[in-house]
């Protein structure tokens, strides 16, 4: 039986990937009335295929705003809405702000969210509470010798370039991509290149009025495709003292309410890096909530009164079985992949919910029937 369903707002979930899968199931065993929102515009993908919640299509901002204001009058108290896309966010920050004015918008306020995504000015705003981040420039404000090669090229916001990340090793080779590059250098940062021995950690955690109330952290071990974890281990304690540390030395000067993910860097000398901030539920979102035992309690108290997590004492793993096991096969690795399977939670599997996992489980079937 569901934790508790007495609550009469209206849950509403924008973006259907794997975080607002996740976010779903944990939504739909606490709370009467869920709604989530595909975006017509995007790919169709499994995880719109939910027997949970109602299921809504959208093909504009203009007829999300509509749909939202349509659902509205069906409840006496502001929709609850929890936004779970990357790009549908930065959509919504620069077309449809007005949505933080006419409901109760996880994760909030705006200014914060503005902040903590444009990655220029996240970055000032960390080293000022003095966390570290790797040495930046806007690409507009780049001089020659400002920044040691190796250097990054990358996407300030969660706009789509004609590309995701840039490497350059010489300044010929950096004049030249930019010459050729179609993209208005305005939104493109440019950042010394971290050593290939730092690890990828991740802090997942909420936030109410700039104090953690539950965090979880990770060794992102595997990714695919590039930058996206594949496999997860969670961090000893100590590890994850260090980086709720750094993380709360910027945050608790904000009022940030919401999920979020920080993303570092950590280098072999033992000092973190952060090198990104996501203000929403990450894509990894169902390996945050099995982290506590009593998460159906604090997700039937979103978004005004969230309670304090309680962590369980077992460290645990995480795995995306499908993007593993492709990404663990371009490798050659792909026996370490099923070896990790077991003891590791499945990403967007529930056993109320089995068919988007399944779904996307035969996708690996169709790749592997391709190949003969």
């Amino acid at each position: 039986m569901p934790f508790s369903k007495e609550r009469e707002h209206c849950i509403v979930i924008l973006g259907m990937e794997e975080q607002g899968l996740a976010l779903l199931h944990c939504m739909h065993k606490t709370h009467l009335h869920v709604h989530f929102f595909v975006d017509r515009r995007r790919p169709t993908h499994a995880w719109e295929l939910s027997r949970h919640g109602v299921r809504h299509y959208f093909s504009s901002l203009e007829d999300l705003d509509r749909q939202l204001q349509e659902l509205q009058h069906s409840f006496p108290d502001r929709l609850c809405v929890f936004i779970s896309s990357a790009n549908l966010l930065t959509d919504i920050r620069f077309n449809l702000p007005e949505l933080y004015e006419k409901y109760t918008v996880s994760s909030s306020p705006l200014h914060w969210i503005d902040i903590l995504t444009t990655k220029h000015l996240m970055y000032d705003e960390v080293v000022r509470y003095g966390a570290k981040t790797a040495p930046f420039r806007m690409l507009r404000d780049y001089k020659k010798g400002d920044l040691a090669f190796p250097l990054v090229l990358k996407r300030d916001v969660e706009y789509v370039l004609s590309f995701k990340t840039r490497r350059a090793d010489t300044q010929d080779e950096l004049e030249a991509f930019v010459k050729e590059m179609p993209d208005n250098p305005d939104q493109v940062i440019v950042q010394e290149m971290v050593t290939p021995e730092a690890k990828d950690y991740s802090l997942h955690a909420y936030v109410h009025q700039g104090v953690l109330l539950g965090s979880v952290a990770f060794e992102e071990v595997r990714h695919y495709p590039t930058g996206i974890s594949s496999y997860l281990e969670e961090l000893p304690d100590s590890l994850s003292e260090e980086l709720v540390a750094e993380t709360e030395k910027f945050l608790s000067h904000t009022d940030y309410c919401g999920f979020i993910q920080i993303d570092f860097k950590y280098l072999p000398e033992g000092s973190a890096l952060i090198m990104d901030v996501n203000t929403r539920t990450p894509g990894s979102h169902s390996a945050f909530y099995r982290k506590f035992s009593n998460w159906k309690a604090f997700y039937a108290a979103l978004p005004e009164k969230p309670v304090r997590l309680i962590p369980r004492k077992k460290r645990i793993r995480w795995i995306n079985v499908v993007r593993d096991l492709v990404g663990t096969k371009a490798k050659g690795q792909v026996v370490q992949s099923f070896k990790d399977m077991f003891g590791a939670y499945w990403d967007v599997f529930d056993w109320g919910d089995p068919r988007p996992f399944f779904q996307t489980f035969l996708l690996i079937i169709r790749q592997r029937h391709a190949e003969f």
